[in-house]
């Protein structure tokens, strides 16, 4: 297990080392849960995190626009990252998630090959009419993605855990583990 810890800027970079992180994640929570920061702070984060440790980046939590997405996606490979996580906020159907998911693949990889996709689905899809969670892995498959994050939509209403039952939890994880898939999840 790997201890992922996330920052809005370059000066909160110190104390997730310090902690113990093993990724630096740079998100912007003012533009959702899984939203997007600036390039010129996603590049600062990478500038201040020890060269052995990995930087992720959030490109948020997008709608159904694949020529959009791959853009934020392009444009976050152009920045040092070595993971970015896209949040299938506005998609309710594999077919779309796996398009959307296959351009952003297409546009971070022409610039950085080893570059890793991340999907993001929700535990309260139901709730924000998004891909229900246990859909998320086949769809990081069909996408060519490399793993795939549980997270929630709205964090004023409860956890992970409070609206993801356990055993929906661990078929996640074990439809991941099975695929061999990266697998996150944020409490």
């Amino acid at each position: 297990m790997r201890l992922l810890v996330s920052v809005v800027g370059a000066e909160e970079v110190a104390a997730a080392v310090e902690g113990g992180a093993d990724i630096v994640d740079v998100k912007n929570p003012h533009e959702g849960t899984l939203g997007g920061n600036f390039p010129h702070v996603i590049r600062r984060v990478r500038q201040h995190t020890p060269p052995a440790l990995e930087v992720s980046a959030t490109i948020g939590d997008v709608p159904n626009l694949p020529g959009t997405v791959s853009l934020a996606a392009l444009g976050a490979s152009n920045c040092g990252v070595q993971y970015i996580k896209v949040g299938l906020f506005g998609i309710q159907n594999p077919p779309d998630a796996v398009f959307l998911l296959q351009q952003v693949c297409r546009a971070a990889r022409e610039h950085d090959p080893g570059i890793r996709i991340i999907a993001a689905g929700y535990a309260d899809a139901d709730k924000i009419k998004a891909l229900p969670s246990l859909q998320l892995p086949a769809v990081a498959v069909d996408a060519g993605v490399d793993g795939c994050l549980l997270d929630t939509a709205s964090k004023s209403d409860g956890t992970l855990l409070t609206k993801q039952a356990d055993v929906q939890l661990h078929d996640f994880v074990s439809q991941c583990h099975k695929a061999n898939l990266l697998c996150q999840y944020t409490l």
